[in-house]
C-alpha cells in the first residue's frame, strides 16, 4: 500500500483538486495527507467543501516554514510501507499518472515521475537529468525518509543521497502531458539560496 504526501503552499484548487482525486481513484492508496505550509483562503475554503472529504488535511507546526519541514511533518501520519511525495501545482495531473507512483509493483526502489519540462521555471536552461533528480513527484519505502531531516528545497537532494547510500534502484516515469505551475519568483529565489546555504552546511 501507499500514502501519499501533498505538501501545498499558495496551490490553486484547479491543481490541488484534481490531485488528490486522481490519487483518491487508486485502489493501492490509503492516506492522502494534505500538509498544509501555507494555503490560501481560497483553497481552504474549496478543501472544506471537497464533496468526498477522502484526505487527511494536516497543518504543519509554522505554516510556511519550508516544503521539506511540511513533508517531514506529514511523514508523522504515514501509516503504509511506501509513500508517495507530490506537488500540489500539477496541471493535467491524471489518474493514470497517479497509477504510474502507486503501482502494486514498486517495493524496493525509489520512483522517480517526470513531469513535462517548463520553458521559464527555471529562467536558464537545465539538463534532463537534473530535472528528472529534483522531480517533486516520486514513490519511496517509508523506511529510507521516516528519519531524515528535510528542509525546505533541499527535500529532493536529501531523499535522492538517502536512496544512493541504501543503494536503492530508481526507476524512472514519465508523466506525459502534466505540468507544474511556473512560479519563479523573488521569494522562491531567496528561500532557494537560503535553503542550498543550509544544505551547504549540514549536507544531505
Amino acid at each position: 500500500m501507499h500514502d501519499v504526501i501533498i505538501p501545498a503552499r499558495n496551490e490553486s484548487p484547479e491543481t490541488l483538486l484534481p490531485t488528490i482525486w486522481a490519487f483518491r481513484q487508486q485502489p493501492d492508496v490509503n492516506n492522502i495527507i494534505l500538509s498544509d505550509d501555507g494555503l490560501t483562503l481560497e483553497a481552504l475554503d474549496a478543501l472544506y467543501r471537497y464533496p468526498s472529504r477522502e484526505f487527511s488535511h494536516q497543518h504543519t507546526c509554522a505554516p510556511c516554514l519550508g516544503k521539506g519541514q511540511a513533508v517531514k511533518h506529514a511523514l508523522n501520519y504515514v501509516t503504509a510501507d511506501r509513500v508517495v511525495f507530490c506537488d500540489g501545482d500539477l496541471h493535467n495531473f491524471t489518474v493514470g499518472h497517479a497509477q504510474l507512483l502507486t503501482h502494486p509493483s514498486w517495493t524496493n526502489q525509489m520512483v522517480l515521475g517526470v513531469t513535462e519540462p517548463l520553458p521559464d521555471h527555471p529562467p536558464r536552461p537545465v539538463p534532463d537529468h537534473i530535472h528528472t533528480l529534483v522531480t517533486g513527484e516520486r514513490s519511496v519505502p517509508v523506511s529510507l525518509v521516516r528519519g531524515l531531516d528535510l528542509h525546505g528545497y533541499c527535500m529532493e537532494v536529501q531523499v535522492n543521497a538517502a536512496a544512493e547510500r541504501a543503494k536503492l534502484p530508481i526507476e524512472i516515469v514519465k508523466l506525459h502531458g502534466c505540468r507544474g505551475t511556473s512560479r519563479w519568483t523573488p521569494a522562491r529565489v531567496t528561500e532557494m539560496k537560503r535553503d542550498g546555504a543550509w544544505l551547504r552546511e549540514h549536507g544531505a
